[in-house]
């Protein structure tokens, strides 16, 4: 075989190996009901991490870590699946401690926008509402704050509702 000829081949078998291994572009990530609830309950969990440090309240803080330890690392390791799965093993993990911060930030920021007393006080409230709700009550709780969908993440019903829809065939 000619070197030209060994060339070319070994060309044409790397053009099928990256062809073949190409991957469609991803559509957009977007979070089912599990990811979703995950993400709300990480909304709450900064904002109530703000409040504890804006406020003085690291012991309410405390106190909600601790009471729902197991449920939070679930949740946890929830959000990490999801993000490994939208993004992949290399981006996931940053793209998750990149949007946790970003959380901290957007909860940090709504804080300096209201008097400190304001703010405290719902903190105060809130830290009495999770505090004394069952765990199964949290999702519920995180779901209704008016923050719950600052992770930026649609859901999948609503992704589906946006595309484009198919025309129908004309007879």
């Amino acid at each position: 075989m000619t070197k030209r000829v060994l060339t070319l081949s070994l060309c044409a078998a790397l053009m099928g190996s990256v062809l073949t291994s190409a991957q469609p572009a991803k559509a957009e990530a977007c979070a089912d009901r599990d990811a979703r609830r995950a993400l709300e309950l990480r909304v709450l969990q900064s904002e109530l991490m703000v409040a504890a440090l804006t406020c003085g309240q690291r012991q309410s803080y405390n106190a909600f870590v601790t009471t729902f330890k197991p449920f939070l690392k679930d949740q946890g390791a929830q959000l990490r699946t999801f993000f490994v799965e939208q993004y992949g093993l290399a981006a996931g993990p940053d793209r998750l401690n990149r949007m946790v911060t970003r959380l901290a930030n957007t909860a940090s920021q709504r804080s300096l926008i209201q008097s400190n007393q304001v703010f405290c006080e719902q903190a105060k409230s809130r830290f009495e509402a999770v505090l004394s709700a069952p765990t199964q009550d949290l999702f519920q709780l995180a779901h209704t704050s008016p923050s719950a969908s600052d992770h930026g993440i649609r859901s999948c019903v609503e992704v589906a509702d946006a595309e484009p829809q198919p025309e129908p065939e004309k007879n």
